[in-house]
């Protein structure tokens, strides 16, 4: 039977809340601290990749738009829309999306991050994630014959710090 457009006996998803969107959006830039033009040309480098060149496409984000979603005067925000910014900040696109479970997961990963970045050790720890992160991202376009090369030269970096410290 169906009751105000929805089916009895069948789970609907959590709605966001007026202010769910501009929460989220406080809460990426919290964790990823970004100017709001940098989320706009993130955004649309994004948008052109997604395109493969097949057509200029158009992420459709404007600046005033994020500030917009930022201070709350805008509540609604599509799912391409959603897609684009969610991968700006590298978190998964689920977290615009109405099913609490996921959005709580995504929170928990945002929360641990800060907590993390609370602790002595937390930046540095942080930095080298992200030097690694770098690292991979290059070599992963890199050829076969390459990728070998650097793992070569990778182990004599390696082993040659070993031996500059163990003679320290």
């Amino acid at each position: 039977m169906v009751s105000d457009g929805h089916l009895e006996g069948v789970e609907q998803p959590e709605g966001p809340d007026d202010n769910e969107v501009q929460r989220k959006m406080q809460k990426l830039f919290t964790v990823w601290p970004m100017k709001p033009a940098e989320l706009k040309n993130k955004v649309d480098k994004i948008a052109k990749e997604a395109s493969s060149g097949l057509t200029k496409r158009s992420a459709g984000i404007s600046l005033s738009y994020i500030y917009q979603l930022m201070n709350g005067t805008r509540k609604d925000l599509g799912r391409d829309k959603a897609a684009f910014i969610a991968a700006a900040f590298g978190v998964d696109a689920s977290y615009f999306g109405p099913h609490k479970k996921l959005v709580d997961r995504v929170d928990q990963q945002l929360d641990r991050i800060l907590e993390i970045r609370a602790t002595p050790e937390g930046a540095e720890m942080e930095e080298l994630a992200r030097a690694e992160v770098r690292v991979a991202a290059r070599t992963s376009v890199l050829s076969a014959d390459n990728k070998a090369t650097y793992a070569e030269i990778r182990e004599l970096v390696m082993r040659q710090h070993e031996l500059q410290m163990g003679a320290e």
